[in-house]
């Protein structure tokens, strides 16, 4: 579990719901984030899988960036490496975006209101079924 000191409160980035303090302190630290950093995309990785256990859920991931190549960095970040029979699937709001999909496009359309981050669930499914 990655928790974060922010202004005196402790968030829990591995939970799939803020509060709204915790919302307000997200979105004040992502806004000074793309001052600074307005290449970056603020990206938090949430898991529908006990499976699945990140070393860390935040990242700033490059504009140009596709979906497909944080896919295949996101899979070393996995504490627990997934058998050669599992693959691991990235949702944005339920949707399973292009494989060639920038960051950028995508933090364009699906970023969230609240916390101005782009939110990706990762997803663990058996291939051979």
């Amino acid at each position: 579990m990655y928790m974060k000191r922010t202004g005196g409160i402790k968030i829990d980035y591995s939970k799939h719901t803020f509060s709204e303090r915790e919302k307000m302190y997200i979105k004040n630290e992502i806004v000074l984030l793309r001052l600074n950093y307005p290449q970056y995309i603020p990206v938090l990785v949430r898991s529908k899988s006990e499976k699945i256990k990140l070393r860390k859920y935040k990242f700033l991931a490059g504009s140009n960036l596709t979906i497909a190549e944080f896919l295949f960095s996101i899979r070393e970040k996995i504490i627990v490496p997934l058998k050669s029979s599992e693959s691991l699937y990235i949702f944005i709001n339920d949707i399973i975006p292009r494989p060639s999909s920038s960051f950028s496009e995508l933090y364009n359309q699906y970023k969230d209101k609240d916390t101005e981050m782009l939110i990706l669930t990762l997803c663990v499914e058996n291939v051979f079924g």
